[in-house]
């Protein structure tokens, strides 16, 4: 029960947001170097050699001596610039014209662009904003709604932005340019891939959201269940070849690729026992995978990979701690002739005896310099989608698969350098999606 109570995010898998209280981190010996924080990047804005205003200063009297300066000649100028921006109701009106045929007789009238299909409508970019600011600042319909009319005078109501959605999400999975294909295919093919899954709302119900990640692009794919079923209709896993990259759920196994797993998800919990039961071999083996982790990484920053006999020495290192765990971790009580099914074990040992049955996938970042240490990469895939799910309500109608398929894109293209706004308003010009997905493929 103790050791129940004291679980929390930094010692078990618990997400931050099931924390009872404040995690305190623990003071490390202060003879240990410190680790200095990097320097965030000052995004610091130039001059402009063109302003689009420019206000002329003069000067008129002397600040000393109070001289008349009106005639003297002007000796140089200090520049300085304010960036400001201009939110402006731009309407377009399209007069067609109506003329009779002398021949026929017939009434022609001018044709309309392609996108005029109405009476009125709005442009592509008060769309592409709205889709903006729904999948990629996680707004509400309602704020969002706010947004155009106290800030642009724009009117609109949710439904219409609900059309805007749907028209974005319709774009890419067009059966001529299926953008979201695409992706998957290009996902599918890689040789790493992170996987993960979440839980989401939709009609005061239980879904699922299934992530499949590389450092370059991301497929989301929203599904009623979190196993093998729901993994099957994602479409990339029953059909991947390369090494996978999850934690410890079962139904990952049931694919044949090769499969890495998420060791941050050990580091907790090897924590969580050296916690609340002093065993040095948690300690012990905790600080081995960390030290692993730090050797890869800097030969990796290096263009160099580990040694045999680094890996050698890891590996032997790793089995001795398995051991020792096993000599110091309470053997689990003999079961009683009368009950049924399995003795239960203590978290301690099923830990144990998934150090020794995985030790091949826990060390993959060992032998493959490409494979990550952890998960993260696809567990930041769908950090967006724990705010939109939290802050801005849950999921209605078919609100879920439009942002399953939406911010597929969204974080594919941010991942690669390009603007988010310029892609959807892209989309919305009439434009095809593939030609930005190809793009990123040639990246």
């Amino acid at each position: 029960m103790e050791a129940r109570l004291n679980q929390n995010s930094d010692n078990s898998s618990l997400p931050p947001s099931k924390d009872r209280y404040k995690v305190k981190r623990k003071k490390t010996d202060n003879t240990k170097k410190r680790k200095t924080k990097k320097k965030e990047k000052k995004h610091r804005s130039k001059m402009v050699q063109n302003p689009d205003q420019i206000e002329e200063l003069n000067v008129r009297h002397c600040p000393d001596c109070g001289g008349d300066l009106s005639d003297e000649p002007v000796k140089g100028k200090v520049r300085r610039q304010e960036i400001d921006l201009i939110i402006k109701r731009w309407t377009t009106e399209y007069r067609a014209e109506k003329k009779q045929c002398p021949m026929c007789s017939k009434q022609v009238t001018a044709s309309f662009p392609k996108q005029i299909k109405g009476p009125m409508q709005y442009g592509p970019t008060v769309r592409a904003l709205s889709a903006y600011l729904i999948h990629d600042n996680m707004l509400s319909y309602n704020r969002t709604q706010r947004f155009f009319e106290e800030v642009a005078n724009i009117p609109i109501g949710q439904s219409t932005l609900v059309t805007f959605n749907q028209a974005m999400k319709n774009c890419l999975t067009d059966e001529d340019t299926n953008a979201d294909n695409a992706i998957k295919t290009k996902v599918t093919d890689a040789p790493v891939v992170g996987y993960d899954e979440t839980g989401m709302r939709k009609n005061g119900q239980t879904i699922w959201l299934h992530t499949a990640a590389t450092d370059k692009l991301t497929h989301l794919h929203m599904d009623d269940k979190r196993g093998k079923a729901g993994m099957d209709r994602a479409g990339i896993l029953p059909n991947y070849q390369g090494i996978a990259v999850h934690d410890f759920w079962k139904p990952y196994e049931h694919y044949p690729c090769d499969h890495a797993y998420c060791n941050a998800h050990l580091i907790r919990e090897l924590k969580g026992i050296a916690e609340t039961t002093g065993h040095r071999w948690a300690d012990n083996m905790k600080t081995l995978l960390e030290s692993a982790s730090h050797e890869h990484q800097q030969r990796k920053k290096a263009q160099k990979g580990l040694r045999d006999d680094k890996k050698a020495l890891y590996k032997r290192r790793y089995d001795t701690f398995v051991q020792m765990g096993y000599h110091e971790s309470p053997s689990p009580p003999e079961k009683p002739p009368h009950q049924k099914g399995r003795q239960k074990k203590t978290k301690e040992l099923n830990l144990l005896e998934r150090f020794e049955q995985y030790k091949d996938e826990i060390l993959t970042f060992l032998t493959h310099e490409n494979v990550p240490f952890d998960n993260n990469t696809a567990e930041r895939s769908f950090r967006m989608a724990k705010v939109k799910d939290k802050v801005s309500g849950s999921f209605r109608g078919t609100g879920d698969e439009c942002f399953a398929v939406i911010r597929s894109f969204v974080d594919s293209v941010r991942k690669n350098g390009i603007g988010v706004f310029d892609a959807i308003r892209f989309c919305f010009e009439g434009f095809s999606p593939l030609l930005i997905v190809n793009h990123l493929f040639s990246c």
